[in-house]
């Protein structure tokens, strides 16, 4: 799993919150430890939608958060673990190898889905058909196709590796947004314990909610 931890130092900003707030310091601060993990998880899936082209749904959704309660103090920003699996390459950089004999990479004959990538299932049915086959044309290893004049055609390319540049900054996002909004609020964890103090209070007595 990758992941960014949400923690901060309450005594050093102790005197940036009330008193009201400081006597209620595990929940007022597991309340805006959580919010502040929402706004990180937030600023990372938009930037996905701009670092990668037509993302699909799936990772999309990629970004899941671990709210904090008053026993850890703690909340979590990460990638889901499937998402985690093909989106890691993309924040380190590195060189991936296939998980069997070949990566597929889809040649430009090939008819991609809406979002750019090979279809699900499609590798299977391509080699399924009369008219393709796997095998090495000219030393380029793929699945070739035979088109009704007798020509080759490369649809799929397959590769011994594939090497990724870093370029979804995953953890500089989630560490700018969490040191960007922490502060901020728990200072509204603090406006709003003490807003909810006076209104709740009326002519015989206040009310405990």
């Amino acid at each position: 799993m990758i992941t960014v931890t949400v923690k901060t130092n309450v005594d050093a900003i102790m005197g940036q919150v009330s008193r009201d707030l400081q006597r209620q310091i595990p929940f007022a601060t597991a309340k805006a430890l959580t919010q502040t993990a929402k706004d990180a998880q937030k600023a990372v899936a938009t930037r996905i939608n701009t670092v990668f082209d037509k993302p699909t749904p799936f990772t999309q959704k990629a970004v899941g958060i671990t709210p904090a309660n008053k026993a850890t103090l703690t909340s979590r920003v990460f990638l889901k673990d499937i998402q985690a699996a093909y989106l890691g390459l993309q924040i380190t950089g590195g060189t991936r190898t296939p998980k069997k004999r070949a990566i597929v990479v889809p040649a430009q004959a090939l008819r991609l889905n809406q979002y750019g990538n090979i279809p699900k299932g499609k590798v299977k049915a391509l080699l399924s058909r009369s008219d393709t086959f796997s095998g090495r044309i000219n030393g380029v290893p793929g699945i070739w196709q035979t088109t009704k004049r007798g020509k080759l055609k490369l649809l799929v390319l397959y590769k011994p590796q594939a090497t990724y540049k870093k370029r979804f900054p995953f953890y500089e996002i989630a560490k700018r947004e969490i040191a960007r909004t922490i502060v901020p609020n728990l200072q509204r964890a603090d406006r709003k314990s003490r807003s909810r103090r006076r209104g709740a209070c009326g002519q015989f007595g206040c009310e405990a909610r």
